[in-house]
């Protein structure tokens, strides 16, 4: 038996490298063996695991139904010639863990890998070298983790590898985006939004890309889209910041555009003076607020001494 490949991604699948043969492993064994590989890095008690799969049963019959659980697996993966505790270890104490060091592969760990590595630095300092790395990985996604699988731990994992897997696709199409690979930018950010059409920054995104090509019409659409799903699902309107680039739009363009994600100097300068005439604004009003109430404390004090 060469070394262990397991695919969590999609439908949970077990195989040995080389041959490619899958092994046979119920449901339930599978769902062990993908909590052991997910929490690989610490061992377990048999009691939190006969509590966690076999919760319906008594406690002594639930440990039972671990320890079968436990044997079938051993008895799967250590099949062959391979050696006792290479992929399962266990402790005189009874705590029993998955191995870390030996031969093995495992799908959502090679994602997770390149996932974490992008989202350690802004896009625009991520290198080629972990943008290839990241597209690589991107293609294990196949679907969502242990499809199938509605136990609570699952659907945690779940919406964490979902959440990696988003900004994963979202860094990508910023630095696409950000180089002038403008196909490959609104490629990814489509992608994002298949999964979740109520991201309103990367609709805003595709926008920037469109009018960055001079494609008005193209962000107009995607505004609509926008505006669509979250009237559909919240009932509330897009941001004034999303709203804005629909108004530039149906208009024309500013001259000078920045790099896709850097505003324009234009662009900012124009808003932070906005936003200056309405500090100013403020503050004369607050001022005369203060002057007549400075005032009114004046003339009733005169009053009451008169």
């Amino acid at each position: 038996m060469g070394a262990l490949r397991v695919h969590l991604f999609g439908t949970v699948s077990v195989e040995v490298d080389g041959g490619g043969s899958k092994l046979t492993l119920t449901r339930t064994t599978r769902g062990l063996l993908a909590y052991l590989l997910l929490y690989r890095e610490r061992l377990h008690a048999r009691d939190s695991l006969a509590a966690l799969f076999w919760a319906e049963h008594p406690d002594e019959r639930a440990r039972g139904c671990l320890n079968t659980a436990l044997w079938r697996l051993r008895r799967s993966l250590e099949s062959g010639g391979v050696a006792s505790g290479a992929y399962l270890v266990r402790l005189p104490s009874g705590e029993v863990g998955f191995n870390p060091k030996g031969e093995w592969w495992l799908d959502v760990a090679s994602f997770e890998s390149a996932a974490h590595l992008a989202a350690s630095k802004p896009f625009h300092a991520v290198g080629p070298g972990e943008v290839q790395r990241l597209e690589n990985a991107l293609r294990l996604y196949t679907g969502d983790l242990m499809e199938g699988f509605t136990e609570d731990w699952t659907l945690r994992e779940r919406e964490r590898y979902r959440g990696l897997y988003l900004s994963s696709l979202f860094c990508l199409a910023q630095y696409h985006g950000y180089h002038g690979e403008y196909e490959k930018s609104l490629s990814f950010g489509q992608r994002l939004l298949a999964f979740d059409p109520l991201r309103e920054e990367v609709h805003r995104h595709l926008m920037r890309v469109y009018l960055e090509t001079g494609e008005r019409a193209a962000a107009v659409r995607q505004y609509e889209i926008c505006r669509e799903a979250l009237e559909r699902e919240l009932s509330i309107e897009p941001m004034e910041e999303t709203r804005s680039l629909w108004v530039e739009a149906l208009g024309r363009a500013p001259e000078g555009r920045a790099r896709l994600g850097v505003p324009a100097r234009g662009e900012a300068l124009d808003r932070a003076i906005h936003e200056l005439r309405d500090a100013v604004q403020g503050f004369q009003d607050a001022k005369g607020v203060l002057e007549r109430a400075i005032a009114l404390v004046e003339r009733l004090s005169f009053a009451r001494e008169g």
